[in-house]
């Protein structure tokens, strides 16, 4: 696709060129996320899958800025994750010198839509304790994965440990 320049109007806005919308499956009221990398304006928005499932290692490497973050932040707009990861995520931020408050606040920005954890999502997070026993995963885990079964979307982590797995899942490991 050809270059295309864009000027900006009053208050910041842009039109995006009707080739560059249509080349990217953009319509209006879409959601785009903007990142600013090396000095350059890029749309990370970019869906590997209709859905995601993040797990507590892949935020933390978007957020971080770890490697494999930029194919998490393609997950986005419209990833899932449940209330436990999202409490690991600020844990492990707070570990870092972040305050809970200013952690969760940069968390709340972005645009992911956090999921309840009751009895049937226990249940079935516990049902999948057999399946998943030799290859050692937490609880945690098994809660991504349950998610991501009951969505029919993609498990996205950061955990190495995922890649040689048969989970009858889609699931996708962000770090070589």
């Amino acid at each position: 696709m050809p270059m295309e320049r864009v000027r900006l109007g009053a208050g910041g806005r842009a039109v995006i060129p009707a080739a560059c919308r249509e080349a990217l499956a953009l319509s209006e009221g879409d959601e785009l996320v903007l990142m600013l990398e090396d000095g350059s304006l890029s749309d990370g928005a970019r869906r590997e899958m209709d859905k995601s499932v993040l797990d507590a290692s892949a935020l933390l490497a978007l957020l971080l800025r770890e490697p494999g973050y930029d194919v998490v932040l393609r997950c986005l707009p419209g990833a899932l994750m449940r209330w436990v990861h999202l409490a690991g995520v600020l844990t492990k931020l707070e570990d870092e010198g972040m305050p809970a408050q200013e952690a969760l606040a940069a968390c709340s920005m972005l645009p992911i839509t956090v999921c309840a954890f009751g009895h049937a999502e226990a249940t079935g997070t516990a049902a999948l304790r057999h399946e998943t026993r030799r290859a050692g995963l937490s609880p945690g885990d098994r809660a991504c994965l349950q998610l991501a079964r009951s969505e029919h979307a993609q498990a996205i982590t950061a955990d190495r440990g995922w890649s040689n797995l048969d989970l009858n899942t889609d699931a996708v490991v962000v770090r070589p």
